[in-house]
């Protein structure tokens, strides 16, 4: 940016870093939010699948459970009828 009127000479001035310090920095804290923001992505579909794995377990336990009532009502309703078929005998054990 030199100008001299009797000469006639034109300068520009050219200036870089040669280690680019700052560039890297903010290269390495862009790579640093990029792998956070990964990692929290995973985070996140881990504890939907560890949810969705729970929830299976919970459906899991209450079949189970309506299978065990379903088959408690039937051994009842089976001990009430033999109950009923020995009262009609006599020999009911009921009122003991």
């Amino acid at each position: 940016d030199v100008f001299r009127g009797g000469d006639q000479q034109v300068g520009v001035g050219f200036e870089m870093p040669l280690l680019l310090r700052r560039e890297r920095g903010e290269l390495s804290l862009a790579r640093l939010r990029l792998s956070d923001a990964e990692l929290g992505l995973e985070r996140e579909r881990l504890r939907i699948r560890n949810t969705i794995g729970q929830r299976d377990n919970e459906l899991a336990t209450l079949n189970g459970q309506v299978e065990l009532g379903q088959s408690m009502v039937s051994n009842y309703r089976r001990l009430l009828a033999g109950e009923n078929s020995r009262f009609a005998l006599g020999e009911s054990s009921l009122f003991l």
